[in-house]
């Protein structure tokens, strides 16, 4: 079931999020970046963040989320629990029926860009900017249709 996020979806959010981070992102961030963004900091995120997500829920609990701020897909991930079923393809889909029409990813988050490039988003740029105190190579997506 897909739905909009609640303020009581914070907890359940911050610790997917935080847990896809430390996986995803193991090969790009530093141990101690990768430390920064735990549960705590990232239920303090969705705290605000929620009016802006939406969630996809399997036996009760949710299994993924997208996150926009107007056009801009901030966010998407999927438990790893539930990779492979297509939940990840629907939270797109839904994004871009929602206006979605561009998306950042690390360079080096090669898993992303094949999932976002297979769905017939176009890399548009690449150019670095500061995240976690460092200078880090990103990509920029953009979809028209």
């Amino acid at each position: 079931m897909l739905r909009d996020a609640g303020p009581e979806d914070a907890p359940a959010l911050a610790a997917l999020v935080a847990e896809s981070y430390r996986t995803a992102f193991a090969e790009i961030l530093e141990p101690e970046d990768l430390a920064q963004r735990d549960a705590a900091f990232f239920e303090g995120y969705f705290a605000q963040a929620w009016p802006f997500t939406r969630v996809m829920e399997r036996g009760g609990e949710i299994a993924g989320f997208a996150r926009m701020t107007g056009a801009h897909l901030d966010m998407l991930f999927v438990d790893a629990r539930f990779h492979g079923q297509g939940l990840g393809a629907a939270l797109l889909a839904d994004a871009e029926a929602r206006g979605a029409r561009s998306l950042e990813a690390f360079a080096a988050n090669l898993d992303a860009r094949r999932f976002y490039e297979a769905r017939g988003w176009v890399k548009t740029q690449d150019y670095e900017r500061v995240f976690l105190d460092r200078l880090r190579v990103f990509v920029r997506y953009e979809k028209w249709s």
